[in-house]
């Protein structure tokens, strides 16, 4: 009996491992760092303190099924530390869908310029800031009509300590991207900054890790940026499935001060439990907005903003949760989106509007430097534009003209005339009598290249103007 005892234990404690390490790399592999450490350190407590010490229930009644579709966020915060307030710098929200047995993942571009209650409308990532998770759930529920179940947080210091964990990773770095690199790993550790020395297949540790994943400024922006994101999720992966899975509560307690969520430890387990019995390891990922429906602008006093067709952004995402459909460009409303920029365009120069108030909330050096470097060059590469087309045209007028009086220049036949009549002017008896006779040479000096003058004179003027219309045009 003792021994069938002893068997029936060492079962329940390998479902209970199975369980557990199933979800580590699971969670790792569908929300990257973020859905990995908070649910890593529930579980690992929940193990800890309370369900090693109940091996007599059984397994099937310790664990319950999530039914229906269960939508989860999951933040990336750019604190240093949970209690601060700060933006959220990755936006994701993991489906668990166990109707149609998959899981999904979908990240939202944290610029993305949505309504925020209270402060109008604002970059989405500000929600975090403005009113903490609870502000950015309402946010994403309202603004695409869907609804958000649980949350979690990670830090920046969380990422760093689980890849350090791992033994970092290799990653291929190119020139810029290096260079891009360097100019974060300071701000992430100024006192030891490991800064990366070339370009090529480098072996990075978590602080360049981190600064990878953060680069913005290079390529197309966030996109590429999430696409690294992406790319250091699947690496991450790829490490976890040669990792003892006994070295796995080790990691969770590491994590512990950089995860904060509002599920409590049998919600954990269960979301775990249904992930575990739906059996896909590998979920489909979708980018909100789409590319194809959004339009990046500068808002002043707001910064760099993504605007976007809301409610086609709201329909795709419902789609790809709770239909199982990718959207297809081909099928895109052009017309509808055309509509919600000129509207946004039109409230955006309403400047009587509440929302269009500038909010009291300061804006990091890393953002204005973003957007205000991209106007300098606009502005720079218009100015010089503008230099270059003026000087083409003075260059244009001077060298015609230049040419023009020379092709006038009096014969010596005519040249004889002149003198002859200027003489015989002089010698007049009558000379003084004459009160117009310096009207009169002048005249003389100007006979035979009036004509010529005036048509040149017409044509500069002429060329003047279109050279001050091309400058309007620049403008």
């Amino acid at each position: 009996m003792a021994k069938h005892e002893k068997k029936k234990n060492n079962k329940k404690m390998s479902v209970k491992k199975g369980i557990f390490s199933i979800l580590m790399i699971l969670v790792i592999g569908i929300t990257g760092a973020c859905g990995y450490l908070y649910w890593s350190f529930k579980n690992n407590t929940y193990i800890k303190n309370n369900y090693l010490s109940k091996e007599d229930k059984n397994e099937e009644d310790t664990y319950e099924e999530v039914d229906g579709i269960s939508n989860i966020l999951l933040i990336g915060n750019d604190a240093r530390n949970l209690n601060e307030q700060a933006r959220s710098d990755a936006i994701l929200i993991l489906s668990i869908d166990n109707i149609n047995k998959n899981l999904k993942l979908i990240s939202i571009m944290r610029d993305s310029y949505v309504e925020i209650s209270g402060y109008g409308e604002q970059k989405l990532n500000h929600a975090l800031a403005y009113g903490g998770p609870e502000l950015l759930k309402d946010t994403i529920e309202k603004n695409f009509n869907l609804k958000i179940h649980d949350y979690g947080i990670i830090n920046f210091n969380g990422f760093q300590e689980l890849v350090d964990s791992i033994g970092g990773l290799d990653i291929n770095v190119s020139e810029v991207e290096r260079k891009e690199m360097n100019k974060f790993i300071p701000e992430v550790n100024p006192k030891d900054p490991h800064l990366v020395k070339k370009a090529g297949i480098q072996h990075l540790d978590g602080q360049q890790v981190l600064s990878y994943s953060r680069i913005r400024k290079i390529g197309n922006g966030d996109y590429d940026r999430t696409e690294r994101q992406r790319e250091v999720i699947s690496l991450i992966i790829d490490k976890l499935k040669d990792t003892n899975v006994l070295k796995y509560p080790i990691l969770a307690s590491k994590l512990f001060p950089y995860i904060k969520t509002n599920m409590d430890v049998g919600e954990i387990l269960n979301y775990a439990y249904t992930i575990y019995k739906i059996g896909s390891f590998t979920p489909e990922q979708m980018l909100i907005p789409v590319p194809e429906i959004t339009e990046p602008q500068i808002v002043n006093g707001k910064g760099w903003v993504v605007l976007m067709d809301k409610e086609q952004n709201a329909q795709i995402m419902h789609d790809f949760i709770f239909n199982n459909k990718r959207y297809d460009s081909k099928s895109l409303d052009y017309t509808s989106f055309k509509k919600a920029m000129e509207k946004y365009k039109n409230d955006i120069n309403n400047t009587t509007k509440p929302t269009n108030k500038i909010q009291p909330y300061q804006y990091d050096k890393e953002e204005c430097d973003a957007y205000e470097s991209r106007i300098k060059i606009d502005k720079k590469d218009i100015s010089n534009r503008i230099n270059k087309s003026s000087n083409k045209y003075k260059n244009r007028i001077k060298n015609k003209t230049k040419n023009q009086y020379k092709s006038i220049k009096p014969s010596k036949e005519e040249n004889n005339k002149i003198i002859n009549k200027k003489n015989s002017i002089h010698k007049s008896k009558n000379i003084k009598k004459n009160e117009n006779y310096k009207d009169d040479i002048k005249n003389i000096n100007e006979e035979g290249s009036s004509k010529n003058y005036d048509s040149i004179k017409n044509d500069s003027n002429k060329e003047e103007k279109n050279q001050e219309d091309y400058k309007n045009k620049e403008k």
